[in-house]
């Protein structure tokens, strides 16, 4: 039996500090557990009190008559190590500080107990626990038993996320974690994760624990249940400044939302959405919604609706033609059998069911979405409740009057808007295909094998794992430049080639498309007078020669090291207006080649990259090996703070990329 099964499940329990007063927060948590039904022993502790309710009151916890279980603690904070260090000698499992107000000496001297005492914490700061068996939080809100696990740091929001269960649906456990001092949602998680009566997981998080076991707990939970987290303080001032453009753009809550994704997490902004999504993967499961239909009385929301989906992503069922003949018999002429389907203002119920029940046998269609508006001939209710009838899943968005009075029915869910429908196919849809993508570990086999060096320079790093450079010359030697450029054939580009000047472009230290002798020398004394301005030594006024390209595409990879999380790679539209643009995305590291060719799709520029208006595409499969090498060094040299290639080059007509530029630190 897992461990965390006797926190939630007690056979024992003791209330620490209970008031004679009420209303208290004890004295909630006592009546909480006798309406769920708990069945265990329950023992309170008063050093004043004989009786509280109908219960005997120990003075002492040395007078507590068996080991517990579980101890819910609410004596003030200066009292709680002696009362732990009680507990410890009578024989405690789990403990729940509700209390909060801890000072960090106090803290360190409860952490000493329980690693001598080898008992579990809850807290402190925290609400309680929930579980079917034994409610013991301090909820004002009566819970509805259902399937939803939730583990939050704060108390306040698992009330938030109550007010918003309706109908059939509810908590098969909650957790607040509080300030989690000792048990945090890196123990939650997989107890969740492995719980039979929990079909869906959420929370709400603000900060993470033990980061480096984070990605972990993440992908294991996701891959047994849905796991839908909000994540508060998104907008604090995030990670440290940085020189380069990768660190420029890595905001703190950008990178842990990349982290959380790759996981398989569903992110959403608020416990509305929270709970909205939760609830229908506990009542219709996970499965891809491929082909969905509208059904509506009414032209025009079907029409909004079916805007809405193509513009999610989300596609539209195309009905077989033995569908459309047998609808052709349902729907009156004015009406369209076609999708989205429209039943026209005077339809009743009789016309809604055989209408869903043929579309239900067309194997082109995933999903149902009906579109309710305040029937005209029939009333919402009758409509509702013979739906709810049919057996067959389907999704109602109901637009009209008194929603909040349609929330009571067994196979139907109703929301208020086609948007917030299509908000969570969107998300249901996210989550299948990165349950059943089979590329979760990573396979490196096909990559090239760095080769051993012990050059440090980047040039050197960059080429020994597969990265190529276009011929170039590096001097401080004005004949040495003219002689290089004699030799090459086509345009060249000139560069300040020192360490001060990481941004060129913005210091004007690189001119482009210079194809004559003239230019040639113009543009070197244009860039010694920025050395000479610079006071940079003359031996050290080194200049880069290269071939100047002007057919290809332009990215920027980097990766930037986040002291919580470690290295995020970076994927984006690259050249001197990275960071205006910001075409980009993150992916922490070490990633898949699924990953890198989902990140790809998501830029704005991936229609180049497929070939945009006959332009011949990038082979997107050796673009993604070659983001691959960059993920593999880094996992090689792990010491890597920073690193910038800006731009990687790509000639798609050829098949090479060059690195034009690079730096790391």
């Amino acid at each position: 039996m897992d461990t965390l099964t006797t926190l939630f499940h007690p056979q024992s329990l003791a209330i620490i500090g209970i008031s004679r007063s009420t209303p208290s927060l004890g004295r909630m948590i006592l009546d909480n557990l006798e309406t769920s039904g708990y069945t265990g022993d329950i023992y309170l502790v008063n050093p004043k009190a004989d009786k509280i309710a109908s219960y005997q009151v120990y003075n002492d916890i040395k007078q507590l008559p068996q080991k517990l279980d579980l101890a819910v603690i609410l004596t003030p904070p200066r009292f709680v190590p002696g009362t732990l260090r009680q507990l410890a000698e009578v024989g405690c499992s789990f403990l729940s500080i509700i209390t909060a107000g801890f000072s960090d000496a106090l803290t360190d001297e409860i952490l000493e107990i329980l690693r001598s005492s080898g008992m579990r914490l809850v807290g402190p700061n925290s609400m309680g626990t929930y579980a079917h068996t034994a409610h013991a939080s301090f909820s004002p809100i009566p819970i509805e038993p259902g399937h939803l696990g939730y583990v939050s740091q704060s108390g306040s929001i698992i009330a938030v996320a109550q007010e918003q269960m309706v109908g059939n649906f509810g908590f098969s456990s909650f957790v607040s974690l509080g300030n989690k001092i000792d048990l945090t949602e890196l123990d939650i998680l997989p107890y969740m994760a492995n719980d039979s009566s929990t079909s869906v997981i959420a929370g709400y998080l603000e900060s993470f624990s033990k980061p480096q076991q984070l990605r972990k707990v993440l992908m294991e939970t996701s891959q047994k249940k849905p796991l839908i987290l909000v994540k508060g303080g998104r907008t604090a001032e995030g990670s440290q400044a940085v020189s380069s453009h990768t660190g420029a753009l890595a905001g703190n809550y950008r990178l842990t939302r990349a982290l959380l994704e790759s996981c398989g997490v569903l992110l959403v902004d608020t416990i509305e959405q929270q709970i909205a999504l939760a609830r229908f993967i506990d009542k219709f499961g996970i499965q891809t919604h491929h082909g969905i239909v509208t059904i509506s009385s009414a032209g025009g929301p079907g029409v909004l609706a079916s805007d809405e989906i193509i513009e999610a992503g989300l596609n539209l069922a195309d009905l077989q033609s033995e569908t459309i003949n047998k609808l052709e018999q349902v729907i009156p002429p004015f009406g369209n059998p076609h999708n989205p389907l429209d039943l026209v203002a005077d339809a009743g119920i009789d016309r809604y069911l055989d209408t869903i029940r043929i579309v239900s046998q067309d194997p082109g269609v995933s999903t149902m979405l009906v579109i309710i508006v305040h029937p005209v001939l029939i009333g919402t209710e009758p409509l509702l409740a013979a739906l709810d009838q049919l057996n067959i899943p389907i999704i109602c968005a109901y637009l009209g009057p008194e929603f909040s009075s349609f929330d009571h029915y067994n196979n139907l869910i109703i929301y208020r808007t086609t948007r917030e429908v299509i908000d969570i196919l969107t998300k249901v849809n996210t989550y299948a295909t990165w349950i059943n993508q089979s590329d979760k570990y990573l396979d490196r086999s096909h990559l090239h094998d760095p080769i051993t060096s012990d050059d440090s320079a980047l040039v050197s790093l960059l080429q020994s794992y597969g990265f190529t450079y276009p011929p170039a010359l590096s001097t401080a030697d004005y004949s040495k430049a003219q002689q290089w450029f004699d030799q090459l054939s086509g345009s060249v580009v000139l560069k300040l080639d020192h360490p001060k000047f990481s941004h060129k472009t913005d210091s004007g230290g690189v001119i482009l498309d210079i194809d004559t002798l003239e230019q040639l020398e113009e543009s070197w004394n244009q860039l010694q007078d920025i050395y000479s301005t610079s006071d940079i030594p003359q031996q050290d006024r080194k200049i880069e020669l290269q071939p100047y390209f002007n057919a290809g595409i332009e990215l920027v990879l980097g990766c930037v090291k986040d002291h919580q999380f470690g290295h995020f790679l970076l994927i984006g539209a690259g050249g001197t207006m990275v960071e205006l643009v910001d075409d980009t995305v993150f992916l922490p590291s070490p990633t898949s080649k699924y990953q890198v060719l989902e990140a790809l799709q998501k830029l704005q520029i991936y229609p180049l990259l497929t070939g945009y208006r006959g332009s011949h595409p990038v082979d997107l499969q050796a673009l993604a090996d070659q983001i691959l090498q960059l993920d593999q060094l880094l996992q090689d040299h792990p010491d890597i703070r920073e690193l910038d290639i800006n731009p990687l080059y790509l000639l798609p007509r050829t098949g090479e990329m060059y690195v034009l530029d690079a730096r790391f630190s």
